[in-house]
């Protein structure tokens, strides 16, 4: 939507797979196949308030951490320690700096992310999509761990987040049993 003006009628078609999000449809456990046309009107648009500037230095992962492989300023890769067991608390390291104003509870936030299994096994990322998000936190809108893991960190940080699965929402099942996710998470402004 970016570049089109409030009154814009856009149309949208193409592979479903290619346009429908997971668990955005009405119904959320049918799987996207054939084509779609979507018609879409922007009804309304939002600035962003506060963007905030990150301070990119490398940093080594905690012990315990997964190591984060970026590329084109993107994490590609989250590589699991060997041998080490899925956490059953939540772990947050701040990978970059940001400078912007600090998260509170009830705050709409734009964000990259990146989810994996505690295998690696990405499972979904914002920046492979070149879509970021809004979400809310505090309110109960995204899984507990994010929640957590956000409020109180500022604009502009990238954080590592493992999120254990009482803390998660749907996680990933490795194994037969309920594993944590690693999200690595760009914080780019508040709403």
């Amino acid at each position: 939507m970016i570049g089109k003006s409030v009154g814009s009628r856009i149309e949208v078609q193409g592979p479903a797979e290619k346009i429908v999000v997971e668990k955005q449809t009405s119904r959320p456990n049918e799987e996207a196949k054939g084509s779609q046309v979507w018609v879409v009107d922007v009804v309304s648009s939002v600035r962003l308030r506060e963007r905030g500037q990150r301070e990119v230095k490398p940093v080594a992962p905690d012990p315990g951490m997964p190591s984060i492989q970026n590329k084109a300023g993107a994490p590609t890769n989250i590589k699991i320690p060997k041998g080490e067991k899925s956490p059953k608390k939540l772990r947050i390291q701040r990978l970059h700096s940001g400078n912007g104003p600090t998260i509170k509870t009830g705050d709409a936030l734009v964000v990259h992310y990146t989810a994996a299994q505690w295998n690696g096994k990405v499972l979904g990322s914002s920046w492979k999509d070149k879509n970021p998000v809004a979400l809310q936190v505090g309110t109960g809108a995204v899984m507990k761990g994010i929640d957590e893991a956000l409020i109180g960190k500022n604009i502009g940080d990238r954080l590592a987040v493992v999120i254990p699965p009482a803390m998660a929402s749907g996680s990933a099942q490795q194994n037969g049993k309920a594993e944590a996710l690693v999200f690595v998470v760009d914080l780019l402004a508040r709403l």
